[in-house]
């Protein structure tokens, strides 16, 4: 345990950190992130390792993407997909009329 510790202060300490916190020794028979462990696991540790928008993420992907010749579509199921001579071919649906729940589409 303490060697972990020791590494969790050296990444505190050695990684410039202006809005995650720092690592922290909790007690896992009161911390949520004990609710799921066995009784025999007592104390852990909690630390911040990044943190991203992940819509604006999902945009610079698919920006990315695109710059590398991908063809972004939106609205669209993918239906299957297969390698084809070493490329990956897609079959998708596009959804004119989208439905409530996601990752469906009314035909």
């Amino acid at each position: 345990m303490w060697m972990i510790r020791a590494g969790l202060f050296l990444y505190d300490h050695l990684a410039k950190r202006r809005r995650l916190a720092a690592s922290a020794a909790i007690d896992l028979r009161t911390h949520i992130a004990g609710t799921a462990l066995q009784e025999r696991f007592v104390r852990g540790f909690v630390y911040s390792d990044g943190w991203a928008d992940d819509a604006r993420l999902v945009v610079l992907n698919a920006q990315d993407a695109v710059l590398h010749g991908a063809r972004v579509t939106t609205r669209t199921r993918c239906e299957q997909i297969e390698l084809v001579e070493g490329l990956m071919a897609r079959h998708a649906h596009r959804c004119e009329r989208p439905a409530r729940r996601r990752g469906a589409c009314r035909r």
